[in-house]
């Protein structure tokens, strides 16, 4: 009797499993239909309205750019191929205003008739150097015109920031390329948010890279069995990781508002961000190369007149004190190379009355993006012989 009570039991455990995991798929599937659909919908309709007093209002190419973006912004470790050294790195893309190429970089617009024996000038960063804009108008490409109209024409500028990276992803990536032999005239870093928000949303230290977790879950060994391919089902699924993202939000929100170790772990950021300098610094000597760290410019640490967009831009209590706080710690521990190695661009719009800032990540305008490359090219053409001004 006590048999065949077991033996029922686990035939409607199964039947339960079985049914249960029948109707995720069945859900799993209408979402991604629907999905589809909408996707399909936006590609031949107008794109989602701006809010009031964006900076992109009424620009026809912004439309478009939307749409690419919004369809590439699947999760960066779907979209990205694995790196064993940096987490991810991306895959060939092509729309309008994005393009990736063969070799995962965005694409950077040369212009001029490339020149033979020509030296390299890296461009390393996250999101904003990678460029939230079109390709032409992404700081690598508003660097290299820029040199153009100075006359120079004998330095190909790469573009190889990627999203979300952090400065020891983007060290690494330098670290890779000076392996393969591929030495830069220059290798200038654009950082600052990204080395704060990924230690404090990952809680503690070191807070290595963007969604670590999901990385290493893969390589958790002591997971085995049907379970694994249950739990490895649901990261797959978009509908798991679309109301994953909707808790994480809210989550880490909650984190930068009341996490109580704000000191230390801004400490660690700024120490960590000074000790990714001083290894480059000394690759710099060993190769050859002027390498260039700058701090970027935010809406949190910024004195701009505000316009009407960047007052609406809202931030949890404590978000930005938190990187006020962390910015002023590593600018402390970088002093003794301001001016040299370092350049924080804290005030670099201070004098801007009109709309600079898209958000408050650090994203900033194609305007904006002008006046940090026309800055670049300012600071390093003393040191590399290239004109101060434009050539008439």
């Amino acid at each position: 009797m006590l048999g065949a009570r077991v033996v029922t039991g686990l035939r409607d455990a199964w039947l339960i499993l079985g049914l249960s995991l029948a109707l995720f798929l069945a859900l799993e599937g209408l979402y991604r239909g629907e999905r589809a659909i909408r996707t399909t919908l936006r590609g031949s309709s107008a794109a989602a309205p701006l809010p009031p007093g964006h900076p992109y209002t009424g620009l026809a190419w912004y439309s478009d750019f939307a749409r690419s973006y919004e369809a590439s912004r699947v999760p960066i470790w779907t979209r990205g191929r694995y790196d064993p050294y940096r987490g991810w790195w991306a895959r060939p893309y092509a729309s309008k205003y994005i393009n990736i190429d063969s070799a995962g970089r965005r694409v950077t617009v040369q212009v001029g008739t490339p020149v033979a024996g020509r030296l390299r000038l890296f461009l390393l960063g996250g999101s904003t150097m990678w460029g939230i804009a079109r390709d032409s108008s992404t700081i690598p490409s508003l660097v290299a015109a820029e040199l153009q109209a100075r006359g120079v024409r004998n330095v190909e500028v790469v573009n190889l920031a990627q999203m979300a990276y952090v400065s020891t992803q983007e060290t690494i990536t330098l670290l890779l390329e000076l392996r393969r032999g591929n030495i830069p005239a220059a290798a200038v870093f654009l950082d600052g948010y990204n080395d704060i928000a990924t230690v404090f949303r990952a809680g503690e230290p070191p807070g290595s890279i963007m969604n670590e977790a999901l990385f290493a879950q893969p390589f958790d060994f002591a997971r085995s069995g049907v379970w694994t391919g249950l739990l490895m089902l649901g990261e797959r699924s978009l509908l798991v990781t679309r109301l994953a993202t909707l808790v994480r939000s809210r989550s880490n929100l909650d984190r930068w508002r009341m996490h109580p170790a704000q000191d230390s772990l801004c400490r660690n950021v700024a120490e960590q961000y000074a000790h990714v300098v001083r290894s480059v610094d000394a690759w710099g000597r060993a190769f050859g190369f002027r390498p260039l760290f700058l701090w970027q410019p935010m809406l949190a640490t910024t004195h701009k007149p505000l316009t009407v967009w960047e007052r609406s831009i809202a931030a949890p209590s404590g978000y930005r004190e938190t990187l006020r706080r962390c910015t002023g710690l590593a600018d402390s521990l970088m002093a003794d190379r301001v001016g040299q190695t370092y350049f924080p661009l804290h005030s670099l719009f201070d004098d801007h009355p009109e709309s600079v800032y898209l958000d408050d990540w650090g994203h900033v305008t194609e305007a904006g993006n002008r006046v940090i490359a026309l800055r670049i090219v300012d600071i390093l053409a003393p040191v590399l012989g290239w004109p101060r001004r434009r050539v008439h």
